[in-house]
């Protein structure tokens, strides 16, 4: 090793990929040679300096020096070491000033005021993206263990794995041509589709076996259309799976339901009538999004898959929003099966990415410009768990400049670091220094329990003072955070009595579904909630929401909701209004079938 070996390793930034030997022969080097070990010292700062974006008046002063050093026809053969000591020269003292605000950003601050003030000095929001990605980059390993290893490297090949798919005919339940077409064009997609995939081998068959060998996947396919020019398919995957941590190897059979509708998009809205039967969503597209949704939760593991999604993840030459769905694809929750009280039951599990994926994520977390979909990324992390994620997201939440996404990444530190001490220190910091109140009750529950988090949420519901979405605030971040249970365990009638007028009118301002931002999607979430509460005074909420919503699925939710007050004169009179007169046709077959009675000929007709 000598020095312009040292200094290839470092204009190419290939420290990581260094192995062992390579290293133990750039350490004697370094000791033996002081400029080489000078300029290692200053790339190992840069690479773990947290660097804003360059000014515009820097940029164009680089760009002059650079064009000047291009036109000045000098000789640069024999001085390639200088230039690039000059280089970093410069490099150095733009990570000097970075080093200063990150020193700033890091200590302890104890106002809100301060906060307010570095935010002021630097425009988070454009300084996120650049400078995240130092940051969140160099917190991860530059050497791997095996268990870092990508997932086609470890205790597997990079061949596809064997396993036999057998399909049964279509089950055709459909009222008319045009849903018949579109069920028969989704099954024909599907066969075609699993008889391409890698490893599988496709049979047919008329019935699903009372014993299922191993490695064998019955899917029965069932297509209705319960209102004409709208069709759904349902796919039942039947499999004999091994049983999680049963040392005897004990397999039991267990279903596992998919489902695809011509209605999941908003355009689908109403009657299709009028348009083409593939105007309204694609049979063939969604036979294939279930091809490869089954290939990711339910057939056996392909490292081949994985290793696709992993590289579409890191393609910075794709669409935020692609690489976004090949991340959700990776975490995506797998079927397993585990033991029960008295026998084994089925459940899912989500999927960990190796260290590569989470590189590719964090890259995706810290570049993308939209902050929904920051969001996004940071929600698919939480779960992850991996210890060198905390240092990451503490530093990505100093420079983070959205308050949805910075909420989601409190949450993420308060789920997953809380007993980490990293984690800790950050949430004591952030509990009192953070400007925004909902941050700071986040990061404290965590640290304290649930007792004061349950009272401000109840305090703001009930604050007239406070705008509408201030007062829904804290109820909405449950409801899009997972944390379903404990809402609905605050759902007592006085609480319910207030949303059933504040809800209403934040469904009056709420834009169509094309249009809504992710954040927004939390208001339909909380009504989900709402729907599934058997507080007396739901029904008036619902009725509010039936008589103010737009939305179908709002709409159906609502509904939905009705149907488990039946012994309420109003719910049974909107039910029975909804049916007769409502504009849209499955709104009326759902509350038919809400209501059997309404499904049954009077005596003596």
């Amino acid at each position: 090793m000598n020095c312009q070996d040292i200094a290839s390793i470092l204009d190419d930034r290939h420290i990581a990929a260094l192995n062992q030997a390579h290293r133990d022969e750039v350490t004697a080097h370094l000791h033996a040679c002081d400029d080489c070990a000078r300029d290692w010292a200053v790339q190992q700062r840069l690479s773990t300096a947290v660097i804003p974006p360059m000014p515009a008046a820097l940029v164009q002063q680089c760009r002059m020096l650079v064009a000047a050093q291009c036109t000045s026809g000098a000789d640069t053969q024999g001085r390639r070491r200088t230039s690039r000591l000059v280089l970093i020269g410069s490099l150095a003292a733009v990570a000097a000033a970075a080093a200063l605000l990150n020193a700033v950003l890091r200590s302890p601050v104890d106002s809100p005021s301060a906060t307010t003030q570095v935010a002021a000095a630097v425009p988070l929001a454009e300084a996120a993206p650049v400078a995240a990605t130092v940051a969140v980059m160099a917190a991860l390993p530059a050497t791997r263990s095996a268990q870092d290893e990508p997932e086609s490297k470890v205790g597997m090949t990079s061949a596809s794995p064997r396993y036999t798919v057998v399909v049964l005919p279509m089950q055709d339940r459909t009222r008319d041509e045009p849903d018949r077409i579109a069920v028969q064009a989704f099954y024909a997609a599907l066969v075609n589709g699993l008889r391409a995939v890698p490893g599988l081998t496709l049979r047919r068959s008329d019935a699903v076996p009372d014993e299922i060998a191993p490695g064998e996947f019955y899917v029965t396919v069932a297509g209705d259309g319960p209102v004409q020019g709208r069709w759904n398919i349902r796919l039942m995957v039947k499999a004999r799976m091994p049983v999680t941590g049963d040392s005897k190897g004990q397999r039991a059979t267990v279903p596992h339901l998919f489902q695809f509708s011509s209605v999941a998009t908003p355009s689908c809205a109403g009657s299709a009538l009028d348009r083409p039967v593939t105007g309204c969503s694609d049979p063939i597209g969604g036979a294939a999004s279930q091809i490869e949704l089954m290939r990711q939760v339910v057939f056996p593991p392909d490292p081949s898959l994985r290793l696709a999604l992993r590289t579409r993840l890191q393609d910075r030459t794709l669409d935020a929003a692609q690489r976004l769905a090949a991340l959700e694809s990776l975490r995506a929750a797998r079927v397993v099966v585990v033991p029960g009280p008295t026998a084994p039951r089925a459940t899912a599990e989500l999927q960990n990415i190796d260290v590569e994926a989470l590189r590719g994520a964090l890259d995706l977390a810290s570049t993308a410009s939209d902050p929904s979909l920051r969001k996004q990324v940071w929600g698919e992390l939480r779960g992850v768990r991996r210890p060198e994620l905390a240092q990451a997201l503490i530093d990505a939440f100093q420079l983070e400049g959205s308050d949805p996404v910075r909420l989601e990444m409190v949450t993420i530190l308060a789920a997953d670091y809380a007993g980490d001490a990293k984690g800790r220190a950050a949430l004591e910091s952030i509990s009192r220094n953070d400007p925004r109140e909902i941050v700071r009750r986040v990061a404290r529950r965590s640290l304290a329990g649930d007792s004061s988090w349950n009272e401000y949420v109840a305090r703001r519901l009930q604050d007239a003072q406070l705008a509408d979405t201030q007062r829904l605030e804290a109820l909405m971040y449950m409801a899009g955070s997972d944390q379903g249970q404990q809402l609905r365990a605050m759902l007592d009638a006085k609480a319910v009595e207030t949303l059933s007028r504040l809800v209403p009118r934040m469904l009056a301002t709420l834009p169509p579904p094309a249009a809504r931002s992710a954040d927004a999607d939390d208001l339909p979430r909380l009504i989900n909630h709402i729907a599934a509460s058997n507080q007396p005074a739901s029904v008036d909420l619902l009725v509010g929401i039936l008589n103010q919503a737009s939305d179908p699925e709002i709409r159906r939710t609502a509904v939905v909701g009705l149907a488990r007050h039946l012994d309420s004169a109003r719910a049974r009179e909107m039910l029975e209004d909804i049916a007769a007169h409502d504009p849209d046709p499955a709104l009326r077959d759902q509350a038919k079938v809400a209501q059997p009675q309404l499904l049954t000929p009077p005596p003596g007709t």
